[in-house]
């Protein structure tokens, strides 16, 4: 289990998507891979990892959530369901008081067989549907990969991709 005393800081992450999306898959591989490294384990809502003294705290939320107010995070992430095309990113962040967007993972790319043309058109959409938002674009990294191949052990959209999601989640700063 992760300690919290009084001088550890707390990150709180919203992993933000569509039921569907993957989510729970995805946080349930994350909270498992930190387990096995002895710096975390999953939790009702996601998953916990401290690392460098820092508590990453990981909760998954969907559209739903919104409807009685904004769920608490100091950061966001969304994930999209890469299987539903471009279209399936059609939120509205702005409304939900949603200021800024970390990172896009396309879960569930194993389904369209990483088809790179399909790929490019959902970073297309989803930069433009952060840019409605009036989020900025500039820096947030768009990683296609398939949480299930990860749960497989899978390296190359797998393993692979959902490591690269949480080396950026792992650079975030703990806010003030």
């Amino acid at each position: 289990m992760v300690t919290i005393d009084e001088n550890t800081r707390v990150v709180y992450i919203g992993v933000l998507g569509g039921k569907g999306a993957g989510i729970t898959t995805l946080l349930e591989f994350i909270g498992d891979m930190a387990e096995r490294a002895g710096v975390g384990h999953t939790t009702y809502e996601g998953c916990v990892m401290k690392v460098n003294g820092v508590v990453f705290d990981l909760h998954e939320h969907h559209l739903d959530d919104f409807l009685d107010g904004q769920p608490r995070a100091d950061y966001w992430y969304y994930v999209a369901d890469g299987s539903e095309g471009p279209c399936e990113m059609d939120v509205n962040f702005y409304i939900m008081g949603i200021e800024r967007i970390e990172g896009v993972f396309f879960n569930k790319c194993d389904l369209i067989d990483f088809d790179d043309e399909l790929i490019d058109l959902e970073k297309i959409e989803a930069r433009r549907c952060l840019e409605l938002n009036r989020i900025p674009v500039d820096g947030v990294p768009f990683i296609p990969g398939s949480a299930a191949w990860a749960a497989e052990g899978r390296l190359a959209g797998g393993v692979n991709a959902v490591a690269e999601l949480l080396g950026n989640i792992l650079a975030l700063s703990p806010p003030m």
